[in-house]
Order: structure tokens, then sequence, then C-alpha cells
């Protein structure tokens, strides 16, 4: 496929593969290295744009993680629910959320609950979850899930 460009001597029988490869520009004259350089940043700056710029938005839950985990823990009207999300018996965690939380092993903190706290690590080590679903699931970025 030629490049669709004016009419140039220069330019004339250019194809995209030639005229956008790093290398290319080294057997062309100097307006053409210029050209191809110049298209070179312009692809870098239109995929710079795309990945950074165009975000969509990410964790869009109507329940963050304190709201989701009040809710099963609160409502505590399935059983099964609750094994579901701790892997674990309820009497099982309410004992083991108070044992680590006398001990000073686990506490709140500005933005994530004890109880959140045990609840992603249950996810993670039980369920075998990676980050990025516990993050989906939480509402919380990868570095707060990772700590």
């Amino acid at each position: 496929m030629r490049a669709l460009v004016p009419y140039n001597k220069y330019w004339v029988g250019l194809t995209p593969a030639v005229l956008f490869s790093p290398l290319s520009y080294l057997h062309h004259e100097p307006r053409q290295k210029r050209r191809s350089v110049a298209g070179m940043i312009v692809i870098a700056l239109c995929y710079f744009y795309y990945q950074y710029c165009c975000k969509q938005p990410g964790r869009i839950s109507i329940l963050g993680g304190r709201d989701y985990i009040k809710e099963v823990l609160l409502l505590d009207v399935n059983a099964t629910w609750i094994y579901d999300v701790f892997r674990m018996p309820a009497e099982t965690v309410t004992l083991l959320l108070n044992e680590l939380s006398q001990q000073n092993l686990l506490s709140d903190s500005p933005h994530v609950s004890k109880e959140e706290k045990l609840a992603m690590s249950m996810s993670i080590m039980a369920k075998r979850q990676s980050n990025r679903i516990v993050q989906e699931r939480f509402q919380h970025s990868g570095e707060i899930v990772s700590r």
C-alpha cells in the first residue's frame, strides 16, 4: 500500500512501513528525515494521548468495599453469603476479627475497615483471586489492596 501524500519528488513511492520505520530515514535526504521523524513523533503523541488521556472510569460499582462488607455482615440473613465472602462461617469471622483486634494485628485505617481487610485477605488466599479482581470488588486501588 502506498502512502497517500501530495506529489513530491522526495515522497513518491514511500509506503507507510518505510515512512515510519525508525531506521528507514537514515538513507533519505534531509527533508525526508525531518518528515519521517515528525511522523514518528505524531504517532507517539497519539499513542500517549489515547493511553493516558482517554481513560475509561474504573471501579464504578454502586457499593464500595466498606458498604459491601457492612451489607454482608450486618444483614446476616444468609449464612451462605457470609461463607462465600469470607470462606468461613459467620461465628468464625466474628471470633477471628475480635482476636486479631485484641492482639493489635488488625485495625481500621482511614480508607479500609478491619472487616474489609479480612475479606480482601480471604479473597486472595482462599479464593485465589487476583489483585485486580479484589480491586474491582472492594473498589480500592492496587496499592491499598497490596498492603
